[in-house]
């Protein structure tokens, strides 16, 4: 029998033993555990209170208020909301040019933006900049390194993508986040069962999940022709947004639920038009347009077509 103590924040082993006993000691060896782990215990948790503050990443209150506000604003993934929270990181970086968190938050809105296909979405420059300084401060952050995975990969450095993202999971396994990240990203890369055990990790470490986790729940069971698995995903969001309306429409055509469909179909072509009209501009581009974009994040052929077949069953033209 072996015993763990690890922290949950970080990831980092604290303690460990290992014990061989027969059954019928096993009040004994429990006797045994809580001796150990009383007298391990505070030694262990000022190592690890001593790492914590060497890591601290910022002793501005104000810019850890305002990145606590950014975090709060990205979460709601409007275009309005990711423009707030980039605002909110930007100061923050003003107030305290070395705070890691605040820079590595600047290039993960950019990223959000990218993915997301917000009409206000800009080059990646000021992301690429702002990860490799939040890197340079501190290159054991978990978050840093996911998000420079994410933006490799939107970059088509495949390979550095996956170096980053994997040292993300390996310096934080329990970071739920980053393990939903992931398993989107591997979706693209046609890898869609790991997609599948990389968001059950996710769900499982976090079991409040933001909106987003169903999302890349139902991406990986569209791609693995589970198109019922994936309507009853997508109903377990919160809200609908644009991409997850599309979803659900190429789930329906793939079933011969073309009704159905099509009134997805509207309700994206809808969210789309809404958000531009907002923004007061004319659609740079039609929907078509907007979905082929979003299939050419697939590197397989196979995965791409399969992705715009369902969407062009349910109705999407020029």
């Amino acid at each position: 029998m072996t015993i763990q103590l690890v922290d949950t924040v970080s990831g980092n082993h604290l303690w460990g033993e290992r014990y061989d006993r027969e059954l019928e000691d096993i009040f004994v060896v429990q006797d045994e555990i809580t001796r150990a782990v009383v007298s391990t215990l505070p030694e262990r948790l000022e190592d690890a209170g001593r790492d914590l503050a060497k890591r601290k990443q910022t002793s501005n209150f104000t810019a850890y208020d305002l990145v606590l506000l950014g975090n709060e604003r990205w979460r709601r993934l409007t275009w309005k909301d990711l423009a707030e929270a980039l605002n909110y990181f930007r100061s923050a970086v003003a107030l305290d040019p070395l705070y890691a968190r605040a820079h590595a938050n600047i290039a993960w809105t950019h990223v959000c933006s990218v993915f997301l296909e917000t009409a206000g979405a800009t080059s990646l420059d000021e992301a690429l900049r702002h990860i490799e300084r939040a890197l340079d401060i501190d290159d054991s952050d978990a978050w840093s390194h996911g998000v420079f995975g994410q933006l490799l990969f939107l970059l088509k450095r495949d390979d550095e993508a996956e170096i980053h993202l994997e040292r993300a999971l390996a310096l934080n396994p329990n970071d739920a986040d980053v393990a939903a990240v992931f398993a989107n990203i591997l979706i693209y890369w046609g890898r869609w069962q790991e997609s599948l055990t990389w968001i059950d990790t996710a769900k499982r470490l976090n079991p409040l999940p933001p909106n987003l986790y169903p999302w890349y729940h139902a991406l990986a069971l569209y791609s693995g022709r589970e198109y019922e698995q994936a309507i009853r995903a997508l109903k377990e969001m919160r809200s609908l947004d644009r991409w997850s309306h599309g979803l659900l429409a190429a789930c329906y055509a793939q079933i011969s639920r073309l009704d159905d469909a099509r009134a997805e179909m509207d309700a994206f072509i809808d969210e789309r038009e809404r958000e531009l009209k907002e923004l007061g501009q004319v659609p740079p581009r039609s929907p078509l347009d907007l979905a082929l974009s979003r299939a050419d994040r697939y590197r397989n052929t196979l995965d791409r077509e399969h992705f715009l077949d369902g969407l062009r069953k349910a109705g999407l033209t020029d």
